[in-house]
């Protein structure tokens, strides 16, 4: 079996652990697993979110090459966890950031949501797991963050945008994850694609492709990040009925995370039926 079948065969306990610290509910809530309250202060982290991937990138790029060379030596690429659904993205990283007996103890607590947002400030160990190298615990760490970016810039994950072209060969969702993570071409899903370009000499999708390699554009960057992740969350959470009224209270009154303007009603209401047809996040 190879190191990743193995390692993935590792994170199933710890997968099993972070179901059931989602699926774990004592109390009926307004939205689903949230109160109002809760849902705002979750939306509300947004920007300190930003501000440390923003921190986290700079730090990268100071790094020196010489602390590079001895952290990076071989196999520490982690575009390979795109290939997997988000859930089990998401235990991969549980396990190697050492935070499967903190999820053990979200799950037993009578509010598991409320304990996670408690726990946003908490200091937490920077040790990875003794099973994760160094390497690829940092890799981890860069996946994850990305994996957030890209909900807030196109409302889905790396791993759905992944399984898109796998299973449509949709090359719009390929490019977006590439303005997302660059790395992604080493995704074999990924790879194939531009082998096939290569084998076509297939000008247009090799032009798309340097585009992709820029990043997003500043008008994707000045989208509606806060909105875009309110309606990631309803979708998790299979609230998929919701009124008019409902999405409008919510959205405008409640998270402040869409303007209350002339046709903000239909605009709400288009955006939420967009998001209800992914299959995935």
């Amino acid at each position: 079996m190879s190191s990743r079948g193995s390692t993935k065969l590792r994170y199933e306990k710890c997968l099993q652990v972070w179901g059931n610290a989602r699926d774990h509910i004592v109390m009926k809530k307004k939205y689903a697993r949230l109160t109002p309250a809760q849902f705002r202060t979750f939306v509300d982290h947004l920007p300190e979110f930003q501000s440390k991937t923003d921190d986290l990138r700079q730090f990268m790029q100071d790094t020196p090459s010489e602390k590079w060379d001895k952290i990076l030596t071989e196999d520490y690429s982690w575009a390979w966890v795109y290939e997997l659904p988000l859930v089990v993205h998401l235990g991969v990283v549980v396990y190697a950031l050492n935070l499967t007996e903190w999820i053990n103890e979200v799950a037993a607590s009578d509010d598991p949501q409320q304990r996670v947002l408690d726990d946003m400030h908490e200091e937490t160990s920077d040790e990875f797991h003794p099973d994760v190298q160094a390497q690829h615990g940092l890799g981890l760490v860069v996946s994850i963050t990305r994996t957030m970016q890209c909900v807030l810039l196109f409302g889905r994950s790396l791993s759905a945008l992944i399984q898109e072209v796998r299973d449509n060969n949709d090359l719009d969702c390929l490019f977006k994850a590439i303005k997302v993570d660059r790395t992604v071409v080493n995704c074999p899903t990924v790879a194939d694609c531009i082998a096939k370009a290569e084998l076509r000499n297939d000008k247009v999708f090799f032009r798309r492709l340097s585009n992709a390699f820029k990043g997003p554009s500043q008008k994707e960057w000045a989208g509606l990040a806060g909105m875009k992740l309110s309606f990631n969350v309803l979708r998790e959470f299979e609230l998929n009925d919701l009124s008019d009224d409902e999405l409008e209270e919510l959205m405008v009154h409640t998270l402040d995370v869409y303007k209350n303007v002339p046709g903000a009603r239909k605009n709400l209401r288009m955006h939420y039926q967009n998001f209800r047809k992914f299959k995935t996040i």
